[in-house]
């Protein structure tokens, strides 16, 4: 039998991503991650959207037992 799924949904700044990258708690490389495919101008666009406050699409990750993402 499969294991319970917990699914919610959290709201985080960048700030706090940020902070899980410093603490080593997000893993930016894990063996099942595709290979990188965005272009420069699309990173660009990204990060002009931050910056400029427009509202992102969800993400979607996964908290190991570790409590690593």
């Amino acid at each position: 039998m499969p294991e319970e799924v917990d699914i919610r949904e959290d709201h985080m700044s960048v700030f706090e991503w940020l902070r899980k990258i410093q603490q080593g708690k997000l893993i930016l490389d894990p063996e099942f991650q595709r290979k990188l495919v965005w272009s420069a101008d699309q990173k660009s666009k990204f990060v002009e959207s931050v910056l400029l406050n427009i509202p992102l699409p969800p993400f979607y990750v996964n908290q190991n037992i570790e409590g690593k993402y």
